[in-house]
């Protein structure tokens, strides 16, 4: 009795993986990387949820609108083994983002790195990878 309830355990594993492993989206459907976009702004907030942790910045164009990205950030989870926390930006920090813009919408990218920068312009602080 003990090896049939193991034996079913096993092939219903096995029969639910390939759903998880297919639900996830391919990058490049989403995003271009032949469009990339840096933008200089300030946090409005920095959402760690999942799938995808959300950076929400506001950038001041030359004739002084305010355009609001929306940027896709690594898991949560991703994160903070890298030592990002939900504190670690907080509103009105001023930050660099260097992202890859959606194929479809004009106001979101996903992250390749961003610098925090302190009120004289300083970069003091720097997460994820530029783009070689």
């Amino acid at each position: 009795m003990k090896s049939r309830l193991f034996f079913v355990g096993i092939i219903s594993g096995l029969l639910l993986t390939p759903l998880s492993l297919s639900a996830h989206h391919n990058w490049l459907s989403q995003f271009d990387p032949d469009k990339p976009v840096i933008v200089a702004g300030t946090v409005v907030e920095l959402r760690m949820v999942n799938p995808h942790a959300r950076l929400l910045v506001d950038e001041v164009l030359e004739n002084g609108d305010v355009f609001h990205w929306n940027f896709e950030m690594a898991a949560a989870s991703m994160l903070m083994r890298q030592g990002i926390r939900r504190d670690t930006l907080e509103p009105g920090d001023i930050v660099e983002v260097h992202a890859a813009l959606a194929r479809n919408v004009d106001n979101i990218a996903n992250v390749e790195f961003v610098a925090q920068f302190d009120t004289e312009g300083n970069e003091i602080f720097r997460f994820g990878s530029a783009r070689q």
